[in-house]
């Protein structure tokens, strides 16, 4: 299997919320990662599903800085995603 498969696989965690976040970050902009930002998003899909939820979810912070901002990176990836899917009032009349 390779690291990329392996990634799409961890990036799976069976909470909804989390897959919503995580999955199509994987996708789409891990490839776009640097060699040491794809070795940190790796690290970062080995913690725990509960540290994960905190951290998304803003309830806790990362000691570690690094995750801090690639949290931050991933969910504004997320929020752009969401923006560019909302369809527009043009779209609904």
């Amino acid at each position: 299997m390779s690291i990329f498969s392996q990634v799409l696989y961890r990036s799976r965690r069976g909470i909804k919320e989390l897959d919503l976040i995580l999955i199509p970050f994987s996708e789409k902009q891990y490839p776009l990662l640097d060699a040491h930002e794809q070795e940190l998003y790796q690290t970062l899909l080995s913690q725990e599903d509960q540290l994960l939820w905190d951290w998304f979810f803003l309830l806790d912070f990362p000691a570690k800085q690094e995750y801090q901002q690639l949290i931050t990176d991933i969910l504004n990836y997320y929020r752009v995603q969401q923006q560019e899917n909302v369809p527009s009032e043009q779209d609904a009349e």
